[in-house]
């Protein structure tokens, strides 16, 4: 397992994958900024509560795996990989996001799964071209208002959140394809979710759920319903299968 990684790195001008998961290491050197045509770079799974700011200097770094790591902070460096596309700070023990968050127009994958995030920076919604955000495991109560105004996002995961009210702007979100709300602590769900008319896979497992509204017969291309561990009796169910015929529930 590596410790530590030598000055010479940034001898490699033309390294465009680099991948440094599951190490030791807890800092970079800075001649990292210097490898100017990295697109990828992995740092899962090792030690880092920051990294230098030389890595700001990376601006065609397209991917960037901070996953499980010690970050109580988002590095300031990374609001200048304006290139970003796929940015996963999962399994750390973030508590906020900097409004520089909302720098990074390009990304279409923000993964902030199992950290300590109760609310979002209201800049990430110049993140307008978002596909896919996952926030499950973190201590939200509420959907952030930021979430309903991301009109891209096709992929919402939101499972272990303590969540108990999801407002009426959920059905404004009409290309979302997929919805995970496992988990959570949910008594009903609002009429507008039958607007989501591009939905395929819904997750609402181990909820206090008893009844889904009748405006989900409008979910024409919903193929999975996860309904396991909530409080809803055989009669609902069969209900809920002639609103559903073509779904898997």
């Amino acid at each position: 397992s590596l410790t530590r990684l030598p000055a010479e790195i940034g001898e490699l001008n033309k390294l465009i994958n680099l991948f440094l998961s599951s190490n030791q290491l807890d800092s970079l050197p800075i001649e990292i900024g210097k490898i100017r045509n990295l697109q990828k770079l992995s740092l899962a799974i090792n030690c880092f509560d920051n990294i230098t700011d030389s890595i700001g200097s990376l601006r065609d770094l397209r991917y960037l795996n901070l996953n499980k790591n010690k970050f109580k902070n988002v590095p300031p460096a990374i609001q200048l990989l304006t290139s970003l596309e796929s940015l996963y700070l999962k399994y750390n023990q973030l508590d906020s996001l900097p409004k520089e968050i909302g720098n990074l127009k390009n990304l279409t994958i923000l993964g902030l799964d199992d950290n300590r995030l109760r609310s979002l920076p209201k800049e990430l919604v110049n993140l307008t071209k978002l596909k896919s955000l996952e926030l499950s495991k973190n201590p939200l109560y509420n959907v952030p208002a930021e979430v309903w105004k991301l009109k891209e996002l096709l992929y919402l995961t939101l499972n272990n959140d303590s969540l108990s009210n999801l407002p009426a702007q959920i059905g404004e979100m009409d290309k979302l394809s997929n919805l995970s709300l496992n988990n959570n602590q949910f008594k009903s769900l609002p009429k507008e979710i039958g607007k989501l008319k591009n939905l395929k896979i819904l997750g609402l497992a181990n909820n206090q759920l008893t009844a889904l509204p009748a405006e989900m017969a409008g979910l024409d291309n919903l193929k999975t319903l996860n309904l396991k561990g909530n409080l809803i009796q055989e009669p609902e169910k069969e209900r809920i299968k002639k609103l559903l015929p073509k779904c898997k529930v």
